[in-house]
């Protein structure tokens, strides 16, 4: 394991106002890699500034899947309550291409849509010598919640994270255990972690709870266990298999917290020493579908400056009826299956570049 040194944690808000400003002030490259950016006031504002960027000679390149394009402002793109901004992501995406802006669109939907649960979900901000890490998008909703991300200023950790972007537009899914952690070195890594904690294990994601996480943790031999989730989440059939999680992870001595607002951030703390952040829900779905980045960070002051961020949590009461905990368990049974069905292996031969289309192309996936 390579704990990253110089860098720092920004929540969601300087994280905005840090992006506009070196967006701003970069003089020869942005890179960015996101899963959502939606044509509403915030990602306006930064396509603005992008296309400014290039105008100026940055070389700006922009990574982003397809999920963007299927669900807008957290919606399903076919609701008309949001077309009008369904049509100005088309449209933004289309000026930012006519200004010179290289975007590369990952994530392809494949036949009857078979490939929708593998996205490109790594989040990647690089300006000039700084990247950022973590999991904020770019629309109003991801700016408003709270979210922890990484600002990376160490040389070789930001070629690292230069490479591994170029090798997603390449096409190319990589594992990694270096400076920083991808993919499928993620989920050994996340499972050294809770099997190697003595004193505590403290784990906050808005989608992690699932079987795997419930009989990690149950084998876990430290005797303080505390996951951080939404009182609700933002899907409907993940709320449900979640009513049914919530109780079952309890019975194994895991204590349930929440926040008053929605939150984003995803990390791993582990006594209080070792802290593992960055895009990964530490889910399933995640290790073993999604591309996904992440880093390590062993530095005392800096894992208590994000204790000191979180907002006052409190205890997630939580119950739920037999019938709720019935369809949650066919429902979380039903992804799991999902997920199995694609495995490793079908991620990895699952194309990773494609086209950009109104609906997902069947022809071309």
């Amino acid at each position: 394991m390579h704990a990253v040194t110089g860098f720092e944690l920004v929540t969601n808000e300087p994280f905005v106002a840090q992006v506009h400003q070196r967006i701003d002030k970069a003089a020869e490259r942005i890179y960015i890699q996101v899963m959502t950016f939606d044509g509403d006031s915030a990602g306006i504002g930064v396509a603005e500034r992008l296309i400014a960027a290039a105008a100026r000679g940055v070389d700006v390149r922009i990574t982003v899947d397809l999920f963007a394009f299927r669900y807008v402002s957290d919606t399903k793109m076919t609701n008309p309550m949001i077309a009008d901004e369904v049509r100005e992501t088309h449209a933004m995406f289309d000026r930012m291409a006519a200004a010179g802006i290289d975007i590369v669109y990952v994530g392809p939907w494949g036949p009857m849509l078979a490939f929708s649960p593998i996205r490109h979900h790594k989040k990647i901000f690089v300006f000039d010598d700084t990247a950022y890490l973590g999991g904020i998008n770019i629309s109003d909703h991801n700016f408003a919640w709270f979210d922890v991300a990484v600002a990376i200023h160490e040389p070789t950790t930001v070629e690292e994270i230069v490479d591994d972007f170029h090798q997603t537009r390449l096409g190319k899914r990589v594992a990694r255990r270096g400076a920083i952690i991808t993919n499928e070195g993620i989920e050994d890594l996340f499972g050294e972690l809770i099997d190697s904690a003595e004193s505590s294990i403290l784990l906050a994601s808005p989608y992690a709870l699932d079987r795997d996480l419930d009989h990690r943790l149950a084998a876990a031999g430290a005797p303080k266990k505390m996951v951080i989730t939404p009182r609700t989440l933002n899907s409907r059939l993940l709320e449900w298999a979640a009513q049914y999680r919530r109780v079952r992870v309890r019975r194994n001595d895991v204590e349930l917290f929440t926040f008053d607002e929605f939150f984003h951030a995803k990390f791993l703390l582990v006594d209080e020493s070792t802290l593992l952040v960055g895009s990964s829900n530490f889910g399933r779905h995640s290790f073993r579908c999604n591309q996904e980045i992440c880093v390590v960070i062993e530095d005392a002051s800096l894992i208590a400056t994000l204790l000191e961020m979180l907002p006052d949590k409190r205890e997630l009461e939580h119950t739920s009826s037999l019938g709720q905990m019935l369809r949650g368990f066919v429902v979380e049974s039903i992804i799991n299956l999902g997920v199995s069905a694609l495995g490793k292996v079908a991620v990895q031969r699952v194309p990773i570049v494609t086209s950009r289309e109104p609906w997902p192309n069947r022809r071309r996936w």
